[in-house]
């Protein structure tokens, strides 16, 4: 997996610890599209679908903690931070938010 990040993004990392985790959310209950959700700390397991295994992938300047479930690892990860004041990170699954039905 090639992780291809803004220099913002790595940035915002490394000044929380230079760690990513990006994992699969499903929105739907029964199917539908599931996204990816980004964050510099563990995810609470108190939400359902959270996940509780992460595969560590190192990723240059910061190691990235993916949940891929029964996915395939995606060709390209592409992380990048929007917002100003309340800067938030984002994860692309080879470039798209989403990664199809589950």
């Amino acid at each position: 997996m090639r992780i291809v990040a803004s220099p913002e993004a790595e940035d915002h990392i490394a000044r929380r610890g230079g760690q990513l985790y990006v994992w699969v959310q499903p929105r739907r209950c029964c199917g539908g599209p599931a996204f990816l959700e980004a964050a510099t700390d563990p995810p609470q397991h108190l939400r359902r679908g959270v996940p509780t295994r992460f595969d560590r992938v190192e990723g240059g300047a910061f190691v990235v903690h993916l949940a891929h479930g029964n996915l395939a690892v995606p060709d390209e990860l592409h992380v990048e931070l929007h917002g100003r004041r309340h800067p938030q990170i984002r994860a692309y699954w080879n470039g798209c938010a989403y990664v199809g039905l589950v």
